[in-house]
């Protein structure tokens, strides 16, 4: 897999000039940066240049697969075999021509795959549309693994999908030959299938034979390093400058000393004028060269506003059961008291974003009830981002929630959105930036209850753990979904998780393992205390 040097853009703005790589056959590469850094792009612009390489996008575009049958969506990675396909009702020749290209085994090895996926055969039937976040990801894999493609490029593979499909993709990649490229933020995933790493900033592309933490380590040592040199050359700078300025001090009051009749006062003072004036150049060309990069520091705290609320519980489900065709969980029951950070987890299609949406009103509740306090505000983040508005400004997005501009200004900076960025369009944006920019909408809300569903799919690692700390200190209550074991131990105070139709929640579940022999001498305590 090549990238061609070439010049890469977003829109009009050049992101890099002859920007180039390539990767040996059968590595698997993890493609590191932030948001907005031009990963995408970049994956793109591959695709562009080698018709052999398949894409797993980061989600599937819905107005693609509106009218689409999973198996008809994976059968689409075999085009000329889905066309026979179509054709079999309507075109007496298609039926032989489909069996000579082994159609109906490629429908059964389709089958066979959603299995490994913990999908059913009925399954296959379904809308695509009908599917969990989740569910569309493992198709797309299935898609992609049965294209007779060799080359892949995944764009953040592990977003949506459980652990138990993320353990099932850890041992593929493990074990197969194939040439894979991928953009994650997801350490664990990186540290156990990267072969190397490329780390891609706004001064290239910088190659890393290590694992994640290996490279987190260096990265943290470069950082150190710099801070110290900066500080070194920062001191440096200010006695250089300083002696500039004596000279410039001492020539002034030499000229002014100097008779301008005296010929030779006049040639000595030029001639010491020239040495200085050459020795200041060069103290000017040595600071230029300082290799210390002086970078703004990164604001990692910030403190959201929650508006108070007295009652104790901010939420009850009680009894509340939901089914699509079949039943999804039933007689769901938990409290969420003031200040918790609860999860809620769970496999692919066990109903977690469907019981966020239950509690946000999207969707009618079928049966049981969900209690509130009336005057309960929901911050809600959803994988649609349904809070943003395509055709504002990134500083509009924020202003239309009557934020004074100079603070929001301030804010959206903290989000890395400097003042270059505030006229630019959301619907530009990259999926990291949407995301940034939707959370910071709920900076603004003054919710008591932050409902979040999937909220680091598209954040970067640095933001990943900005985001992680703003959670730690927020004053209200937080519910949320996450499949990122490491996003979700920084931060939780209790889980729930959607088994067999039924939620079980760790604060009422021994998470420990009884010791019966402890146990047995206890209760003899006990019995010889009311014997005594």
């Amino acid at each position: 897999m090549r990238l061609n040097k070439t010049e890469i853009y977003a829109g009009e703005k050049l992101l890099f000039k002859d920007l180039h790589f390539e990767i040996e056959a059968g590595k698997h590469i993890a493609l590191l940066g932030n948001n907005g850094i031009g990963k995408t792009t970049i994956l793109n612009t591959l695709i562009a240049q080698d018709e052999e390489i398949g894409l797993l996008e980061q989600q599937l575009k819905q107005s693609d697969v509106s009218e689409l049958t999973v198996i008809e969506y994976i059968m689409q990675g075999r085009p000329e075999l889905y066309q026979l396909k179509i054709n079999l009702d309507t075109d007496m020749n298609a039926m032989s021509d489909y069996l000579e290209q082994d159609g109906y085994t490629f429908e059964s090895e389709i089958i066979t795959m959603m299995h490994k996926f913990n999908l059913s055969e009925s399954d296959a039937e379904r809308k695509v549309v009908t599917l969990s976040g989740g569910e569309q990801t493992k198709i797309s894999l299935i898609r992609l693994m049965l294209s007779g493609k060799t080359k892949f490029i995944f764009d953040e593979p592990t977003n949506h999908i459980d652990d138990e499909t993320k353990d099932w993709l850890v041992n593929w990649m493990k074990h197969n030959d194939f040439t894979i490229l991928y953009a994650s933020h997801d350490r664990a995933f990186i540290n156990q299938t990267a072969d190397y790493i490329l780390e891609l900033t706004r001064d290239g592309l910088r190659k890393f034979h290590m694992t994640y933490e290996q490279y987190k380590s260096q990265i943290d040592l470069e950082e150190k390093t710099n801070a110290a040199r900066v500080e070194k050359e920062q001191k440096e700078k200010k006695r250089m400058k300083q002696m500039i300025q004596e000279m410039r001090e001492w020539h002034h009051e030499m000229n002014h000393k100097a008779s301008v009749r005296d010929f030779g006062e006049q040639k000595k003072l030029a001639k010491m004028a020239k040495r200085m004036k050459a020795r200041e150049s060069r103290l000017n060309h040595e600071m230029a060269n300082f290799e210390g990069k002086v970078e703004k520091a990164v604001r990692t705290e910030y403190d959201i506003e929650a508006s108070e609320i007295n009652n104790k519980y901010v939420l009850q489900c009680i009894d509340v059961s939901h089914a699509f065709d079949e039943p999804l969980f039933n007689h769901v029951t938990f409290s969420l008291e003031r200040g918790e950070i609860v999860q809620i987890k769970g496999k692919n299609g066990s109903g977690k974003s469907t019981l966020l949406k239950l509690i946000t009103g999207e969707i009618p509740i079928q049966h049981g009830e969900i209690r509130m306090p009336p005057t309960l505000e929901i911050g809600y983040f959803s994988q649609k981002l349904d809070n943003l508005i395509s055709s504002h400004t990134v500083l509009e997005e924020i202003t239309a929630l009557e934020i004074d501009v100079t603070q929001a200004r301030t804010i959206l900076a903290a989000f890395r959105f400097d003042a270059s960025r505030m006229d630019d369009l959301v619907q530009n944006l990259s999926m990291g930036e949407q995301c940034r920019l939707s959370f910071v909408k709920l900076y603004f809300s003054k919710a008591h209850l932050l409902v979040l569903d999937e909220p680091t799919n598209y954040f970067d690692i640095e933001m990943q753990d900005i985001i992680g700390n703003l959670l730690k200190q927020y004053k209200g209550t937080v519910l949320f979904v996450s499949h990122d074991a490491y996003f979700s131990e920084m931060i939780k105070t209790r889980t729930l998780t959607l088994h067999d139709k039924h939620v079980v929640d760790s604060k009422t579940t021994i998470d420990e393992t009884i010791n019966a022999e402890e146990l047995t001498k206890q209760l003899k305590h006990i019995d010889n205390l009311e014997n005594k």
